[in-house]
């Protein structure tokens, strides 16, 4: 995580609302995100609406480094947000799938990477884009396009966390592998032979079912070891 803190700046140009900016920094304190830049703010980013939203982002929300468009020029790679994508003239507008985004840039290099974020109302200009190296843009329904400023924070911030924390809190709950699934479906059919059914077709289709379930679901190592000592005791007292 120390090169997200290091190298990322997390830029709002221009915001207007300072709920947003507390919610931003909320979400910068849940992926690991340390430095919020602010240009020109058009609002008291410190106020109590602010504060509120900002949580346990709040540090972060007090050590904003406010600044003028100047800022931009010290990157090394500038990355532009928008929802409003353009045609095949319109180069600043021609977008990269936020997906995409962790292939496009070289993590291990020292550099400083800012991901810019225009005001809530138009969000980046055009000759805003133009200083940026590339256009990221999250896709969205054709009917309201325009993400909440700290939504699209969160989101593009997610994507980068997730290309390199492949290991979270998740990845604690393992999944049962092919074999204990197999010994769960051989340990079924035994269970099977030993009950009857009015109907051979009952039991085929009983075992069709219970093998779609346990192959195509997520289950994990815990789940899988209840699961056959529970058939391993049924079928003992089925013997």
């Amino acid at each position: 995580m120390l090169f997200l803190k290091n190298m990322f700046y997390v830029i709002l140009w221009e915001p207007e609302t300072p709920g947003n900016i507390g919610a931003v920094a909320r979400a910068m304190s849940n992926f690991g995100f340390e430095n919020l830049v602010l240009i020109n703010p058009q609002c008291d980013y410190l106020s109590s609406e602010a504060i509120a939203r900002s949580k346990h982002g709040y540090d972060l929300l007090k050590s904003a480094k406010v600044v003028n468009e100047g800022f931009i020029d010290t990157l090394d790679v500038k990355i532009g947000t928008s929802s409003k994508v353009g045609g095949p003239r319109n180069v600043f507008r021609t977008p990269v799938d936020v997906s995409n985004l962790p292939e496009l840039l070289d993590l291990n290099a020292d550099l400083k990477i800012g991901l810019i974020f225009g005001r809530e109302s138009i969000g980046l200009k055009n000759e805003e884009l133009e200083k940026c190296d590339f256009l990221v843009s999250i896709p969205a329904s054709k009917e309201n396009k325009a993400l909440n400023l700290s939504h699209a924070v969160a989101i593009v911030l997610y994507e980068l966390f997730k290309s390199t924390n492949k290991e979270t809190h998740i990845s604690h709950f393992e999944l049962a592998n092919k074999d204990e699934k197999r010994v769960l479906l051989e340990l079924l059919h035994k269970i099977l032979s030993h009950l009857e059914f009015a109907r051979p077709q009952n039991k085929e289709t009983i075992e069709l079912v219970f093998n779609r379930i346990i192959t195509k679901s997520f289950l994990s190592k815990k789940e899988a070891t209840t699961m056959l000592a529970f058939f391993r005791k049924l079928l003992s007292k089925l013997k």
